[in-house]
C-alpha cells in the first residue's frame, strides 16, 4: 500500500508494510521533528470514504500510557484573570469571575447539547484560581 497522510506543515509518505484487507486498514507514518523521529500508527475500518479507528504515536522515547489533553485559552484561568505586560503585548486579565464562569458553563452546555459524550478540559493554576472570589466561582463550576 502507498500514499500520503496530510497534517502539520507537510504530507508524509506511508511507511512500507501498510495493509488493506476486508475493509480493515493499517499503516504507519514517520515524520522528522526537531531531530526526532515521530511515528504514528493508524488502524481502522474503511466505510465508503471514511476511516474510523485509532492512531498510536511514538515520539522516539519509551512508549507510555501518558496522554496529553488538548487545551484551549478560553477554558484556561490564566488569560482571563492574570494581568501581564511585555514589550510586545498586554494580556488584559482581571476579568469578572462571574462572567468567566458564565462562559465556562455555556461552553459545557453547548458541548452537552451537540455531542453524546466528550471532554471539556478546563485548566486551573493554583496561583490564579486560588484567590478568594475565584475559588467561589470554581466551587460553583464543580
Amino acid at each position: 500500500m502507498s500514499g500520503t497522510v496530510s497534517g502539520g506543515k507537510n504530507d508524509a509518505k506511508i511507511d512500507d508494510g501498510g495493509t488493506f484487507k476486508d475493509g480493515k486498514i493499517s499503516f504507519s507514518v514517520t515524520r522528522d521533528f526537531k531531530d526526532q523521529k515521530i511515528t504514528s500508527k493508524y488502524s481502522g475500518t474503511v466505510t465508503e470514504d471514511t476511516i474510523k479507528g485509532t492512531i498510536e504515536g511514538s515520539f522516539g522515547g519509551k512508549e507510555t500510557k501518558l496522554i496529553e489533553m488538548p487545551v484551549s485559552w478560553t477554558l484556561d484561568d490564566y488569560p482571563h484573570f492574570e494581568f501581564l505586560r511585555t514589550k510586545a503585548t498586554i494580556l488584559q486579565g482581571l476579568m469578572n469571575a462571574e462572567a468567566v464562569l458564565g462562559n465556562w458553563i455555556a461552553d459545557f452546555r453547548y458541548m452537552k447539547s451537540i455531542t453524546g459524550w466528550g471532554i471539556l478540559n478546563y485548566t486551573f493554576h493554583p496561583f490564579v484560581i486560588g484567590r478568594g472570589h475565584r475559588m467561589l466561582v470554581l466551587d460553583k463550576l464543580l
